[in-house]
């Protein structure tokens, strides 16, 4: 393998350290369900990232295949880590089968295998040349119909995903409000930078954001759990309790302002 420096690679690297932080930083905690799925997110973004910096620095043809097909290591984690990070976070008492985890991995797990060999039947990549623009430099693909195959399955998990989490946030009441807004970032990220990409409105052309777009998300995602203390109750969960309490409560700021109240005060 070869390699070449490239002012495009320094913006990757930043977020593949930033994902690996946030994974050495929920690593003791991963015994809670969706604290494992946010620690396989971690790892599945700092994989993409490093994947698409080295593919990017790569010298030649074979370098920059080579990581190309790395990153997916990352693209086959992501979806189905953002599905059942959602479903066990806004439900902790949710009882998910390890079968149903194992099904959904097939396909990731297939489009693995065929990414790797793509060479030999092309259903993934049909062509891949070097593209260059300026002193940017990157794979240009054709995809092969395993790729759209995988990429709408990927789609219907990441949109599963973010309806779980905007409901769960559409219904989150007191203490969760000053914590919304990190959600709707952790959400809205992904959704965002994709669309640039696909669109071809990426600020510089053949380099994909949505790998920075999910590392706003985890970023924001362990800042919004840890940072405010969130581990141990989920939204759902609050309104489970609390709202069923007999006693009435009623939650006030430092000015006196009401700022939350179950069911019981209200009546």
């Amino acid at each position: 393998m070869s390699f070449e420096y490239s002012p495009y690679i320094l913006s990757l690297v930043i977020a593949a350290l930033i994902s690996g932080w946030a994974l050495f930083y929920i690593w003791p905690h991963r015994k809670t369900k969706s604290i494992l799925m946010l620690v396989l997110l971690a790892a599945g973004v700092a994989a993409w990232s490093t994947g698409h910096a080295l593919e990017i620095a790569g010298a030649d043809l074979a370098t920059k295949l080579f990581w190309g097909k790395f990153q997916y290591l990352g693209i086959a984690t992501i979806p189905v880590a953002w599905l059942f990070f959602a479903l066990t976070y806004t439900n902790p008492s949710h009882q998910f089968m390890r079968r149903t985890v194992a099904w959904l991995s097939v396909i990731p797990l297939v489009t693995l295998v065929l990414t790797f060999t793509t060479e030999l039947h092309g259903l993934v990549w049909t062509e891949f040349r070097i593209i260059r623009e300026g002193d940017f430099s990157a794979l240009q693909l054709s995809h092969g119909l395993w790729f759209w195959v995988y990429w709408g399955y990927s789609q219907l998990l990441l949109l599963a995903g973010t309806t779980i989490m905007v409901r769960s946030l559409v219904r989150a009441r007191g203490a969760f409000r000053g914590q919304r807004i990190l959600f709707f970032i952790a959400v809205l990220a992904p959704w965002i930078g994709n669309a640039l990409y696909v669109t071809g409105n990426s600020p510089i052309a053949y380099l994909d954001l949505t790998p920075f777009a999910f590392t706003i998300s985890v970023a924001a995602l362990v800042w919004a759990i840890f940072g405010f203390r969130l581990m141990d109750i989920a939204p759902m969960a609050r309104d489970r309790v609390v709202d069923s309490m007999r006693e009435g409560m009623i939650v006030l700021d430092v000015k006196g302002n009401v700022i939350d109240i179950n069911n019981a005060a209200r009546a």
